[in-house]
This record gives structure tokens, C-alpha cells and sequence, in this order.
């Protein structure tokens, strides 16, 4: 038998309040087994499997790389091999919509093998990384292939790949759907200038038939919301005034910055219907412009990262160009949006906009340092301490970092779900085990953290993808086992 599902299902699937997006996947499900007649690769028992739809105490058994049952009582079957939770939880592994792995291009900076154990130790199972590699950055079909390859060779997680929306040609665009493309990013802090040698990206005046060729071909169009010319003008004006402080960068890139180029992006989605999705959301009036097209009916939706959630204005002296990032992180008032916003579905998903470059890169002056942040390590484990500590409940918490993420981009039920017929990509989390945060264990070679020094509950001790254990104890296990990944097809 088959799953679908369609926009026009989302009312059934639970808690899932993801909106106007036309989210449409099939995979084929196996019959339901008779669990104690068959022998299967892995069972996780006594765990408290923890989904958007709530919480069970069971066993998940896997087989052939899915869930082939969920077990709530009865005798255990037999299992090539057996973890005990010990009655910790049990989540979907989580889907990271948002990553710059570097890898091919930047590998100096970090690679597919260094980047990917950072997240499955911290618990994520698929990635979906972006374009902008240097000047191999993918904004063609060969350069999409030759990163797949590259990454097929490294990875401990599976991934995603996007490319540059730089062409208004619809077949240039479906080719590269056809090769598996997950979505074409937009960066408009970059917009008219080149992001591979002779290929630049298209102005907000000239972005309509670009909009309109991905809305054709079916393809989610990924925004960077950033005014260029804004954040020219005020960094000229604040060099000229000799400000060398870090929180000059957050004068650089003021909110106003965001809700420009935000009602931009939104007005060609009204003009050309294409789906769009907001990457890195950071401010309150940006939220607010959300709200309203969604209210609208515009096909859009949104995540924010960790630092926007955990960090604000105040931590620039302490933090310095560690936490330099585009957009920059904001007021308090934005923070405190954006977790109402988080909490109430107005913004659909947590991603990371893991960006790692050298420590030379970073810690620099404010104007020269790189900007970005590393975060897939740390990720879950900061929500699920904002789950402690009242922020978010758990079950909006696995929503917003597994099944939304992966229904947004077509990769669900095959990924983000722990349901019967789902890749077992499954993490085993200890919440009530506290550890602090640090560089020394951060695998991303700089090992720069804006978290250094956080305590923390909710250590992942088991990262399992497509039913093999990949990382436990804070180590990668085995080789890495990462594929590719495209939306709307049950097939790597």
C-alpha cells in the first residue's frame, strides 16, 4: 500500500500547522508485520518515543533501514541487536534545512567528514546544505552532481543539496530538479553581484521570471533576507565615524534591513505563487510580515536558528565576532518574538545556518572578521534545554526540528517521522543529563561555539540513520553511511 500526502491533508496529520505549501510526497509502505513472527536488525526498547503527535512508551523496531513496527506491549522479537533506553526518549532524528558544509570548493575551512560528525553526534540525521562554495558554488547541474559525489564519499548523515537561483530558464531549472536539487536560494545581501565566475544572482527588480521559472518547475525558492543596498550605505557611514566595536554590525544590518528586502520577497511571491521559504529569520517586524502572508495565503514559510533564540544585542562584547553572523542577532524584543512566533506556528522550523570558517577567519576585526556560526552540535540540545526550562514543549520541539523541516521540503514521511515505513533515522536523548557546552569537543575544526560554557540538559547518546548506529558518546561509529536525499521521491 501507499501514503500520500498532500496540502490538502495537513488538517489530519496531528499537529503539524505547517501553511500553504503545497507538500506533496509518496512512499510506499511495507504491509504490517506480525513483530514477534520475524527476526529484525535493531530493536530500541523501553524508550519514550517522542513525535509531534505526543509521547508512547514502546519498543521501534527496524528492519531494512525503516521502522517496520512500533511495540507498546507483548513480548520482544528477536533483533539482530538490542538497545535499552532505559526509558529515555526516542525522537526523530533531526532535519537541518539550513547548513554550509563548504565542502567541495572551501575545504580549508572544514569538510563533509569533519562537519557531518558534528551533527550526527549532535543528533541530526539529514542535511540540506547550500550552494554558495567558493567558486564552485552550484549553479549548475555538474556542479550539483560533483558535490553529491563528494559528500556520498564523507557524510555520516544523509543530505540535501540546493543550488543558486540564477537562471530565468525553466528547462535549466528543471534539469537541475531533475538531478535533485531541494530548492533554489536567494540571497538578496548578494543580489546583482556574481556567486560563481559570470553567474550573478538577479536584483529584486529583475527577480520576477526567475520566481515564475521555479514556481513552474515546482521548486521551493529559499530567501537570505538581507536590503544590499541598506547595509552598503550604513556600513560605509559607521567606517567613516571609526566604529571598530562588534555591535557596529548589528548597526550594519538593523531590522529595517530585513523588512525591506522581506516585503520584496514576499510581493514576487504574491506576483509569481512560487513557494518560498524564509531562511534565518531575526526580527520581530520581520515575524510580523510573515503572520500577515500567511494570513494572506501566500505559499510561505519560515525558520529561525539558535543564536536569534539564545543570544541578543547584549552579548556582542562578551561573545566578540563569534557571534558576527548574517543577519546579525538582534534586540531582545526580536528574541522574545521569535520564540512567540515559534511557539504559536508562525514560524514552522528550527534550522542551524551552520557556517564554519577558520579561527583566523573569525576572530578578527568587526569589519574584517567572516561571518557565520557553527551549530549543528549543539542544536537539539539547546531546545531541549528550552524545553526544561518552559520555552517550548517537547512535542512542539520535535515538530519544529524533524517532521515540519522535512515536510517542507517533500522528504516527509521518509524522513522527520518515527512511523512505520520511515527511514529510521532516530536519536536517544538523555534529558536529564546535564553537560556544558564546549569548544574542546566541537568537531568543526575551529571549534568556536557562541555556546562555549553553556549547561545544558538533553544529551544525545545515540544517533541512529537508516537503522545504523552512526555516532553514540559523543563519537562517530562505523563509516560513513550518508546519501542524497531529494524532495517528493522515496528514492536516494
Amino acid at each position: 500500500m501507499s501514503y500520500r500526502v498532500t496540502a490538502s491533508d495537513w488538517p489530519g496529520l496531528s499537529k503539524l500547522r505547517l501553511r500553504a505549501v503545497a507538500c506533496t510526497m509518496q512512499i510506499a509502505l511495507p504491509p504490517r508485520m506480525m513483530p514477534i513472527a520475524m527476526k529484525f536488525d535493531l530493536l530500541i526498547t523501553n524508550a519514550c518515543i517522542a513525535t509531534p503527535d505526543g509521547q508512547v512508551v514502546g519498543t521501534v523496531a527496524v528492519s531494512d533501514g525503516r521502522i517496520a513496527a512500533i511495540l507498546t506491549s507483548g513480548p520482544l522479537p528477536e533483533a539482530s541487536r538490542t538497545i535499552d533506553a532505559a526509558g529515555r526518549y526516542l525522537l526523530p532524528g533531526v532535519v537541518d534545512v539550513h547548513v554550509h558544509f563548504r565542502e567541495p570548493g572551501q575545504e580549508y575551512k572544514a569538510t563533509y567528514r569533519s562537519e557531518s560528525t558534528a551533527a550526527a553526534v549532535g543528533g541530526t540525521t539529514t542535511v540540506c546544505d547550500m550552494p554558495n562554495n567558493g567558486d564552485r558554488a552550484i549553479v549548475n547541474v555538474g556542479r550539483l552532481r560533483d558535490k553529491a559525489a563528494v559528500a556520498a564519499e564523507s557524510s555520516y548523515v544523509d543530505f540535501g543539496l540546493y543550488a543558486y537561483l540564477c537562471s530565468d530558464d525553466e528547462a535549466t531549472l528543471q534539469g537541475l530538479v531533475d538531478a535533485g536539487v531541494m530548492g533554489f536560494k536567494w540571497d538578496m545581501s548578494l543580489a546583482g553581484t556574481e556567486v560563481a565566475p559570470g553567474v550573478r544572482l538577479p536584483l529584486p527588480e529583475d527577480a520576477l521570471p526567475y520566481f515564475q521559472a521555479a514556481a513552474a518547475v515546482g521548486a521551493i525558492v529559499g530567501i537570505h533576507a538581507e536590503h544590499r543596498p541598506m547595509i552598503l550605505e550604513r556600513t560605509s557611514l559607521l567606517k567613516a565615524a571609526g566604529r571598530t566595536d562588534v555591535a557596529a554590525h548589528l548597526d550594519a544590518r538593523p531590522v529595517d534591513a530585513e523588512v525591506i528586502a522581506l516585503r520584496q520577497a514576499l510581493e514576487l511571491c504574491k506576483k509569481s505563487r512560487a513557494r518560498m521559504h524564509i531562511h534565518h529569520l531575526s526580527s520581530g517586524a520581520g515575524l510580523a510580515l510573515i503572520r500577515d502572508a500567511k494570513e494572506s495565503g501566500l505559499p510561505v514559510t519560515a525558520e529561525t536558528i539558535p543564536p536569534f533564540l539564545f543570544l541578543d544585542e547584549r552579548d556582542y562584547d562578551r561573545l566578540g565576532t563569534v557571534m558576527k553572523i548574517h543577519p546579525a542577532v538582534k534586540h531582545v524584543a526580536d528574541r522574545d518574538a521569535l520564540w512567540q512566533g515559534l511557539r504559536d506556528g508562525a514560524i514552522d522550523c528550527i534550522a542551524t545556518d551552520h557556517a564554519p570558517h577558520t579561527r583566523d577567519e573569525k576572530l578578527q576585526g568587526v569589519w574584517e572578521a567572516n561571518p557565520g556560526a557553527i551549530g549543528v552540535q549543539t542544536s537539539l540540545p539547546l531546545m531541549l534545554n528550552a524545553v526544561r526550562n518552559g520555552l517550548l514543549d517537547l512535542t512542539r520541539c520535535v515538530e519544529v526540528m524533524t517532521s515540519a523541516p522535512a515536510c517542507i521540503y517533500g522528504m516527509y514521511p521518509r524522513k522527520g517521522a518515527i512511523a512505520v515505513g520511515s527511514d529510521a533515522d532516530l536519536v536517544l536523548v538523555d534529558l536529564d543529563n546535564k553537560f556544558t557546552i564546549s569548544n574542546r569537543e566541537i568537531h568543526t575544526p575551529n571549534h568556536l561555539t557562541p555556546f562555549d560554557g553553556v549547561e545544558v540538559y538533553g544529551v544525545p547518546m545515540v544517533t541512529i540513520i537508516r537503522g545504523q548506529v552512526v555516532a553514540e558518546d559523543g563519537k562517530t561509529v562505523g563509516p560513513p553511511r550518508g546519501i542524497q536525499v531529494r524532495p517528493g521521491s522515496t528514492q536516494p
